[in-house]
């Protein structure tokens, strides 16, 4: 068997890995599929197949794949993924917390310097969640989400997941 399909075979042998298909199908929550082709399309995903019908180009002008579509920030799935856990995750605050926002935008920097370069000095900058009162009464507390799981071992990712 090729790496990448007993990679895939390996993932989905693990316990847990069916979670998916045992879930309850709740709208709320959006899980649900919306068509056969959903369905179809995340077995395919599973077992790393081919899926009929993705283009060929990517808007950020790579050949475009099944492992691409997972990376890339300008015409992947990323960014629904991303949101699907923030919106999960606001909805959870919100069950504890009156005061909840899903991408507030940040405040505007007036001279600051930063120690790291991955800060975002854009003027634009938007958190994915603030909720106030997390840390300490009448703060903020702001939240970002990101997927690094990827190349890890299935072992090692349940690890780093649980932690």
């Amino acid at each position: 068997m090729p790496a990448k399909s007993q990679r895939a075979m390996d993932f989905a042998s693990e316990k847990d890995a069916s979670c998916l298909f045992t879930t309850l199908p709740l709208e709320a929550h959006g899980f649900t599929f919306h068509s056969k082709q959903d369905f179809r399309d995340l077995i395919r995903m599973r077992y790393r197949k081919d899926i009929p019908g993705l283009p060929s180009i990517c808007p950020c002008g790579s050949n475009y794949s099944l492992d691409h579509s997972q990376m890339c920030s300008l015409g992947g799935f990323i960014h629904m993924r991303h949101d699907d856990e923030n919106r999960i995750f606001a909805y959870q605050a919100k069950q504890v917390f009156k005061d909840v926002e899903v991408e507030p935008s940040l405040q505007r920097l007036s001279g600051e310097e930063f120690k790291y370069k991955s800060a975002n000095l854009n003027p634009e900058a938007r958190s994915d969640t603030r909720i106030r009162g997390f840390w300490t009464k009448r703060q903020h507390a702001f939240f970002d989400f990101t997927r690094s799981h990827r190349a890890m071992s299935p072992k090692l990712r349940r690890r780093y997941i649980r932690a």
